[in-house]
This record gives C-alpha cells, sequence and structure tokens, in this order.
C-alpha cells in the first residue's frame, strides 16, 4: 500500500528502494539521499521487541533516520502516514541544507 506512494519519485521528487539490505538487515523502504528508512512492522515483530531495538540503534550508529508503523495504521491511515513522512522529510531538508 505504501510502495505505491513512494515508488518512482512520487514523494518530493526523493527515490525510494525497497527491501534494502543495510548492514545484517533489510530494511522496508529507504532513501539514501535522505539517510531515511522506514519500516512497517506487521504482526510478525509482536514478539521480536528486543530484535528490533536492536536493529533500530544498529542502523542510528550507521547515522540513518527511522520512522517506523505499524502495518494496520498504514493500511487504515495511509493519509496520515504520508503527513508523517512528509514531515520527517522537511525535517531532514533542514538540517542538510545550508
Amino acid at each position: 500500500m505504501l510502495w505505491k506512494h513512494l515508488r518512482a519519485r512520487q514523494i518530493m521528487r526523493y527515490q525510494f528502494t525497497r527491501q534494502k539490505p543495510i548492514d545484517k538487515y533489510i530494511v522496508d523502504f529507504y532513501c539514501s539521499k535522505l539517510l531515511l528508512v522506514i519500516e512497517i512492522d506487521g504482526e510478525s515483530h509482536n514478539d521480536k521487541q528486543l530484535y528490533d531495538e536492536r536493529r533500530d540503534k544498529q542502523l542510528r550508529g550507521l547515522g540513518l533516520e527511522l520512522i517506523k508503523h505499524d502495518g494496520y495504521y498504514v493500511i487504515n491511515h495511509t493519509v496520515e502516514t504520508l503527513k508523517i513522512i512528509l514531515e520527517k522529510i522537511r525535517q531532514l531538508e533542514k538540517r542538510t541544507t545550508p
């Protein structure tokens, strides 16, 4: 659902890739220009809190920004999810623009 909005530079002309290997993890969506990872966690993550915490710490340690959402939320609140992503992109642009 989210991929149809992220693909083909539809979000502020930023290129996102899907299922991107980074370090020893595979992230759901990644924008290399912004160093932005978007993770959509489904039910398979319910019992993996410690794993997710380690993964997030490792990815942040690489200088990456993370946005995480529950899959149910994304499906039922796609517009709100996109607004959150847009706001994060604006924050990252402010940080990297001289």
